[in-house]
This record gives structure tokens, sequence and C-alpha cells, in this order.
């Protein structure tokens, strides 16, 4: 989820190799694109309660739709 976050926060990121804090983000030049650890570990937690959110809501659809008929 990490790596989504980057790309999320910086549109000239297109490839990260390595994890967590150690992640180096490359733009399409193949220069080193810095980041923000903090700004990123708050993108990450919003993505993360979006997808939590995406969950619930599919589950609630779904009983939903088992009712209607």
């Amino acid at each position: 989820m990490r790596h989504e976050a980057i790309y999320n926060l910086y549109s000239a990121v297109v490839s990260i190799n390595g994890d967590g804090d150690n992640a180096v983000a490359r733009d399409a030049n193949g220069s080193v694109v810095s980041w923000d650890a903090d700004a990123v570990a708050t993108k990450q937690t919003e993505l993360e309660n979006a997808a939590k959110l995406d969950e619930l809501r599919t589950e609630r659809n779904k009983r939903i739709a088992e009712t209607d008929h």
C-alpha cells in the first residue's frame, strides 16, 4: 500500500524499488524522486480506510441485493 500512496502523491513517479522507508522512487528519466515519509504514511492510512469502506459497501450492497425481490 505504501507504493500506491507514493504513486498517488507524486505523479512524476513511474517506478519504485524497495519497500518501506527504503523505497526509491524514480521518474520516467530514471531520476530519483524524493518523497516525504510522513505525507506518504498519511496517504497510506487514507487509502487503507477507503479500502475498508469499499469492502463494507460491497458487503452491504450484496446483502441488500439478496433481499430484493
